[in-house]
């Protein structure tokens, strides 16, 4: 059993590190106008897939949500939500998209109203904490004077947001497994402790303050982040990254499930932003009430 987990880590952190080189690769070159296709392409394959996952979990839960509705809504509501961010007097274009699904959400189940409220409210949902994450993960990489005005390079709050959010994971889940001992929720994700998320949020605390360091002495100006901000910003997402990890783990646990997919060396595309879902918002508001 120990062997088989040692060739799953192995197998999950090569599969990781090709996708953050290739993801890399993208941010780096984001400003040529065909890599800005490519970011759009991948970032809307990934949302649809998080999306077919969730729906997964319902249908775990013998929910029937209107598939072919969320994937339409969520390319729409991506693209919106790039587009409002570029294009003069189009910010609040997301929120009409928003609107129109929720419209087309009610009349398609007109058809037939068993369980309407519910679908209704789960699909919308699943929009909400998948797609719009997303999409506010790309105004931040590409900041306009629509959106982000104040943003000097949006590929350095890119890489503050990846890599705060996910050395919290690491922090966690290290020194939870080599000295976590007080369970931290037992009937959502038993392997979690206290101890590993106190060394999670510290390791954000200190990645975030180091991000800080960098921009005052390497970013040229690029990226201007003040100790107070690094400071709160790292408490903030070392919490919220963490929550978004439980809240994933409690849909799975509540349908039943161990991952939100089977790929290879991955597990499921939920799996891996989960807690990114929860950051991004709360980075992006912080840029758009500084800007």
């Amino acid at each position: 059993m120990a062997l088989k987990r040692l060739n799953d880590l192995k197998k999950r952190t090569a599969v990781s590190l090709v996708m953050i080189l290739v993801l890399v690769s993208l941010i780096v070159f984001s400003q040529i106008a065909l890599v800005k296709i490519a970011l759009l392409t991948f970032t809307v394959l990934l949302g649809v897939t998080g999306i077919w996952e969730y729906v997964q979990l319902l249908r775990a839960k013998d929910l029937q949500p209107n598939l072919s509705l969320m994937v339409v809504l969520s390319i729409f509501v991506l693209s919106a939500l790039y587009i409002g961010h570029h294009a003069a007097g189009m910010l609040q274009l997301p929120l009409l998209i928003l609107i129109f699904g929720v419209i087309a959400s009610l009349i398609i189940h007109l058809k037939d109203h068993r369980d309407a409220l519910l679908h209704v409210a789960v699909e919308l949902f699943g929009v909400f904490y998948i797609i719009v994450p997303l999409g506010l993960l790309l105004a931040i990489i590409y900041p306009s004077s629509n959106g982000l005005s104040f943003v000097q390079d949006g590929r350095w709050w890119f890489f503050y947001l990846i890599v705060v959010t996910k050395i919290t994971d690491v922090g966690a889940f290290f020194v939870g497994r080599l000295w976590g001992k007080t369970k931290l929720a037992t009937f959502i994700s038993p392997k979690k402790t206290v101890e590993g998320a106190v060394a999670g949020l510290v390791c954000a605390v200190l990645a975030s303050i180091g991000f800080y360091y960098l921009g005052k002495n390497y970013s040229a100006g690029l990226f201007n982040l003040s100790f107070g901000s690094s400071l709160c910003l790292g408490l903030l997402i070392g919490v919220l990254g963490q929550l978004g990890d439980l809240a994933e783990s409690m849909l799975k646990r509540d349908a039943v499930v161990k991952d939100s997919n089977k790929l290879p060396g991955l597990g499921g595309i939920l799996d891996t932003i989960d807690s990114l879902l929860f950051t991004i918002p709360i980075l992006y508001f912080f840029l758009f009430l500084h800007s």
